[in-house]
């Protein structure tokens, strides 16, 4: 008995034909499978509808949020002040920081006059551009005030025209000691103001005479010879780069706008030593001792260590007379 149980429960498996087991197949039932589809397509619908909401809440919620940064009557500017100023009207200023403020924009919002989203660099450009005058702005903001600091160009010289026979006359403009012009002025003669003038361009203002690398080391060159006791009273550039430089001294040497010719591209440090060399050594006096002349018309230092000149009311040969110093 015992045996007949264990050799049942051994007994293997019937298999078909083929040696494989049999396996019962299902099939779906129609309906099943298209309630199914229906379930996940209403899942899908609602899923795109919370996202829907949820981007449009966040969308509203973030303009919101940018109309407040923008708007928020806390961060407005409820005030301009301005320091340095002496030469503009107070109330003109404040009318131009006024509609530069009102013209910004941030993320396509007009933003008025928000401090937290107005435009620092902008302003300082703007007034610069409106204001030559200026020649540096800077803004601070507190308690919604915003005060700009101004310092205003100082006059050095003037640029005046030169007329068809180079004569200098109206109109001129104020120079800094960049040479860069800020404001129409009157044609002064004196022995105090320096005139600069320019065969090719007229006087504009916010315009540069010459390059502001040529303007450093002309003041440079200037303020060198004042040393060697040489007034400048008048400064002439030409289009191919010579300038003309109208000098007085206490001696005979340069009277009645006698000139020095240098170049703007001149090594003016070697120009000063060569000058320099020449009043040390009374060169040139001895030059006018021989000439039998009272003032030298020019001379020309643009020749390294040739010098040419020509004195004032001697009838010379040659257009100009030379001579070369020791290197």
């Amino acid at each position: 008995m015992i045996n007949e149980r264990i050799s049942t429960k051994n007994k293997p498996r019937s298999k078909n034909s083929t040696g494989l087991k049999k396996v019962a197949r299902v099939i779906p039932d129609a309906r099943v499978s298209k309630l199914r589809n229906k379930r996940h397509k209403e899942r899908q619908q609602y899923k795109t509808k919370f996202w829907a909401i949820f981007c449009g809440c966040m969308f509203f919620l973030s303009i919101g949020a940018l109309i407040w940064y923008v708007y928020n009557p806390d961060y407005q500017i409820s005030k301009i002040e301005f320091e340095g100023v002496n030469s503009v009207d107070s109330s003109e200023l404040t009318h131009s920081v006024s509609i530069f403020l009102n013209q910004q924009t941030y993320l396509g919002l007009a933003s008025g006059r928000s401090i937290l989203t107005y435009n620092e660099n902008g302003l300082i450009e703007y007034i610069l551009k409106k204001y030559p005058l200026f020649s540096s702005v800077e803004v601070a903001v507190a308690n919604n005030v915003i005060t700009l600091f101004v310092t205003e160009r100082i006059h050095f010289a003037l640029w005046c025209t030169l007329d068809k026979d180079e004569v200098i006359s109206t109109p001129c403009t104020s120079l800094d000691e960049t040479l860069f012009s800020f404001q129409s002025a009157l044609l002064v003669t004196n022995s105090e103001t320096v005139i600069f003038s320019d065969r090719i361009k007229q006087p504009k203002i916010g315009d540069r005479i010459v390059p502001p690398l040529t303007s450093a080391h002309i003041i440079k060159f200037m303020d060198d010879i004042s040393k060697l006791d040489l007034k400048v009273s008048k400064v002439q550039f030409s289009e191919d780069g010579t300038i003309d430089i109208s000098i007085s001294s206490p001696s005979r040497l340069f009277l009645n706008d006698s000139r020095i010719v240098i170049h703007e591209e001149d090594d003016l440090d070697g120009t000063l030593k060569n000058l320099t060399l020449l009043l040390e050594e009374k060169s040139l006096e001895r030059a006018l001792e021989q000439e039998g002349g009272e003032t030298f018309e020019y001379v020309d230092l643009r020749f390294d260590h040739k010098i040419f000149y020509k004195i004032q009311g001697v009838q010379q040969v040659d257009s100009s007379t030379s001579f070369e110093i020791e290197a």
